[in-house]
């Protein structure tokens, strides 16, 4: 989401709460607090020593069947890359040369039909699928067929995951069943729904409608917008793990709980960060994306030794200096990998020509370099996008 996009949404909030948006969350006494040291934030940060130098690029097949307009959500498993499209509401299944194997697109109220893919996770072989607006879940095999459908009542959720053999739908918008709230479907167990309870019940809140996750294996963490606190799922248990903390640059309580006008307008003016947008991690690092009004930022935790570095740009400079994209869709770590995608006329701006055949910019090859070369002497913009893949160092 947009930082305006962000402020416009916290007002609104802000309304509909009454004014009286306050919530009481357990905390741990054993959670890690992480600072953000605003008096040394980097423009740039390079990543390469972070992975290692091999890279696995490929361009995803492009024709009329499989267009993709607009990337909600991307999954590397089974050496397959499974993207949900929102434009053309379907969920495409390349693999890892870039070749169509799967599409699943199914919109209807039939049978076997949705109206929306809200949110989307891979158990197995198997695809799940969560319509809203139907309020169910469609479970395809691997070769898109239809298998059956579930329906979930009164649940409403922000994301979906699987760890094992168990569907988590973190939840914080106002349902019957409550807000702010993490379920579970067992899925080995007729289906049955439990929820956990990571936050008190807030008082007169509406909810805000935002949650990211970062799944590393059988645990996850997990965190609310606009709140500053991230929960561990391990072991069919929540508790509260890093709180961060982003000093004197958060809006201040008083003006979440005041008048909203005053609120949006101070977040905008003073350049107050509102909140965690999304989280990534791997085995030695946690990525924490945020933003103000001018410049989005990434903080990265080394869990070895404690430090963390904030930076406004993550670049690789071995691979011609080219930047993981922040609040982006496109980009997740799954499996000890950063798996990238970018649209295929990212390389068209002016002056990126020039720029990748200067001396001064570096590869890890020369055949990348040729590589990227031919995207900027070609027009991407009616090309599926490129996937890079890196594994990080051990």
């Amino acid at each position: 989401m947009r930082n305006a996009e962000k402020c416009i949404l916290l007002l609104l909030i802000i309304i509909l709460s009454s004014c009286t948006s306050k919530v009481e969350k357990k905390l741990n006494s054993d959670a890690n607090l992480l600072k953000i040291d605003w008096k040394h934030v980097s423009n740039v940060i390079d990543y390469s020593p972070m992975v290692e130098d091999s890279v696995l690029m490929f361009h995803l097949e492009t024709n009329d069947s499989c267009l993709i307009g607009e990337i909600t959500k991307l999954i590397c498993l089974n050496n397959l890359i499974y993207i949900a499209d929102n434009i053309s509401k379907s969920i495409f299944v390349f693999d890892m040369s870039g070749k169509l194997r799967t599409k699943i697109h199914s919109v209807g109220s039939g049978p076997g039909e949705y109206t929306n893919i809200s949110y989307f996770t891979v158990h197995g072989t198997d695809v799940i699928l969560f319509d809203h607006y139907m309020g169910k879940f469609l479970f395809y095999d691997a070769s898109g067929k239809f298998i059956r459908d579930k329906g979930i009542g009164n649940i409403w959720a922000e994301e979906l995951f699987c760890m094992n053999d168990k569907l988590y739908l973190p939840n914080s918008s106002n349902t019957k069943e409550g807000f702010y709230k993490l379920f579970t479907i067992d899925l080995n167990s007729s289906d049955k729904i439990e929820k956990f309870f990571p936050f008190d019940e807030p008082k007169n809140n509406q909810g805000f409608g935002e949650v990211s996750y970062a799944q590393l294996g059988n645990e996850a963490l997990l965190c609310f917008f606009p709140y500053d606190e991230l929960y561990m799922i391990k072991d069919e248990e929540i508790s509260l793990l890093y709180k961060i903390d982003f000093g004197d640059r958060r809006l201040p309580k008083q003006f979440i709980e005041g008048d909203g006008t005053i609120a949006l307008r101070t977040a905008i003016c003073d350049n107050y960060v509102t909140g965690i947008d999304r989280i990534l991690q791997s085995n030695k690092y946690v990525f924490l994306q945020f933003g103000d009004s001018e410049n989005n930022y990434i903080a990265i935790y080394n869990k070895e030794t404690g430090e963390i570095h904030t930076t406004k740009h993550l670049q690789n400079v071995k691979l011609g200096n080219l930047q993981i994209q922040s609040n982006d869709a496109g980009v997740i770590i799954q499996d000890e990998r950063i798996i990238q995608c970018y649209n295929a006329d990212y390389w068209n701006f002016p002056g990126t020509l020039e720029q990748l055949e200067s001396n001064d910019t570096h590869f890890y090859t020369e055949e990348l370099r040729q590589k990227f070369l031919k995207l900027a002497k070609t027009d991407g913009s009616e090309s599926n996008p490129i996937i890079l893949i890196q594994k990080m160092k051990k």
